[in-house]
């Protein structure tokens, strides 16, 4: 299966709530930001809740705060279109710790039936997962490391490490991505993220590079996703042993129809009905 982001279907187009995932199949979805987006998602900023609000203001670089507003944006959006609801309705909150017990494990939806989703962004890609079992995405740009970096960072299993090693040196830095991206996507599955050390976690070093046997962590499925050009991306899946990825494109664009809403809480952009469940591309990601 390609896991580029030039490979994905066309955009779709339907009223109502879209269908959930089957139980083994994991939604991905995957949004740029482009400069259409970006203003898009600043125009539909008033969706976020005000924890949300004062989690951006709290971003000290202009480019985190955009990248924020974008992502979370768009997790609204693609949560509410499973939900039925316009995205400033969809209420989200922290599960328990898996370790501690106390409420800053991975973020959920506060509906029943429980929808499963998880967020991730880096550089110019905003990643999001949904599925019908706990589940964790990450994606990371090869921009941000270089294969020294990842050699010499505290992450990598023993089994990992030496199985670097074998490789030669002009696979080692896509190698260690793929790595990562399924090692964090399992961790943040989990809730624990980095609460857990990630050299005690053996995930191998993905598809790319694995041989049939390659090791799974118990109870767990993982896949590579469709990523742009320079990115790589992955997602696990509780009880799943080969999640099957579904993958979306989405854009913001066509959403944002009215002026920047005032920022309080009384005050929230409305979407046209027909475009809500319309999530439109404007791909490719590079």
């Amino acid at each position: 299966m390609p896991h580029d982001s030039e490979h994905l279907p066309p955009p779709e187009n339907g009223p109502g709530i879209r269908p959930r995932p089957s139980p083994g199949e994991v939604a991905v979805w995957l949004l740029t930001a482009t400069a259409r987006e970006v203003e898009a998602g600043d125009r539909l900023s008033g969706v976020l809740s005000d924890v949300e609000q004062q989690r951006r203001d709290s971003l000290a670089r202009a480019a985190d705060r955009r990248l924020y507003v974008l992502a979370h944006v768009g997790l609204r959006v693609v949560l509410g279109d499973y939900l039925g609801l316009a995205p400033e309705q969809v209420e989200l909150r922290r599960a328990p710790c898996p370790l501690c017990g106390e409420p800053h494990g991975r973020p959920e939806v506060a509906a029943a039936p429980p929808l499963h989703f998880s967020l991730s962004h880096s550089g110019t890609a905003a990643l999001y997962a949904v599925a019908a079992a706990p589940v964790g995405a990450d994606i990371e740009s090869a921009g941000n490391l270089s294969a020294t970096d990842w050699e010499t960072l505290p992450v990598l299993h023993p089994a990992e490490r030496a199985a670097v090693g074998r490789l030669p040196p002009a696979d080692r830095r896509t190698a260690l991505l793929h790595c990562w991206v399924h090692k964090e996507a399992y961790l943040k599955g989990l809730g624990t993220g980095l609460g857990v050390d990630p050299m005690s976690v053996l995930v191998g070093l993905g598809s790319a590079f694995a041989s049939p046997s390659h090791p799974r962590p118990p109870g767990w499925g993982l896949a590579s996703v469709p990523s742009p050009r320079g990115y790589a991306g992955a997602v696990a899946l509780q009880g799943a042993t080969d999640p099957v990825v579904v993958p979306h494109r989405l854009s913001l664009a066509d959403h944002a129809t009215v002026p920047p809403p005032p920022r309080d809480r009384c005050s929230r952009p409305e979407l046209r009905p027909e475009l809500r469940s319309e999530l439109r591309s404007e791909l490719p990601l590079g």
